[in-house]
């Protein structure tokens, strides 16, 4: 799993709690596993807070460790993962 946060305070659009990048990732292979961690995201429920999941919304994970994992390791998952953060809570 590779975690980001991401300061949505400065992204101008409604943002989700969850924001799995999937780009990098072989769906044929992977979306069973993908689907079941999206499924378990979604019946995440944090008191005070609105959570959600949607892949590839603001994030995509096109990133170097999933990149570099996916092309160096063949059929080894490395699931980029967005989390929503506001620093100034």
């Amino acid at each position: 799993m590779d975690v980001h946060s991401c300061n949505y305070s400065r992204i101008l659009c409604d943002t989700p709690l969850f924001n799995p990048g999937k780009t990098t990732v072989d769906q044929e292979h992977f979306e069973p596993v993908v689907a079941y961690l999206n499924n378990e995201l979604a019946g995440v429920r944090i008191t005070g807070e609105t959570t959600g999941v949607a892949g590839k919304d603001v994030f995509f994970g096109t990133g170097y460790l999933a990149s570099r994992a996916k092309h160096q390791y063949p059929g080894y998952l490395a699931l980029p993962l967005e989390l929503k953060n506001d620093p100034l809570r």
